[in-house]
């Protein structure tokens, strides 16, 4: 996951996704709670655990609401982002390409 702000990268994270809630299938696509968990590095470090709640729709794209915890020299860091992606590979719900907005 890359975050950016006014095209500054803040930091970079890597992430394992731990589980899947396959909330609801509709005509508009697939809801669902993601929960991943990793370290990010950059002008932030440290452990990240994170919510993804997805509306994956036909065609491979989807809108993520994240909610994350950054905890940085032992402080929590509170981040809630929207995004627009792509499911870049299927068999991996970690492989996604977004673009973040604060």
């Amino acid at each position: 996951m890359k975050t950016v702000l006014d095209k500054e990268l803040l930091f970079e994270g890597k992430e394992e996704t731990s589980s899947v809630n396959i909330k609801e299938f509709s005509p508009e696509g697939t809801r669902l709670d993601i929960t991943v968990a990793g370290k990010v590095s950059g002008k932030v470090t440290g452990q990240i655990m994170s919510t993804h709640s997805m509306l994956m729709k036909s065609g491979g794209t989807s809108e993520l609401d994240l909610k994350s915890i950054i905890f940085s020299n032992g402080e929590p860091i509170f981040i809630l982002e929207k995004a627009n992606g792509k499911i870049v590979d299927p068999t991996s719900i970690g492989k996604i390409e977004a673009n973040l907005t604060f």
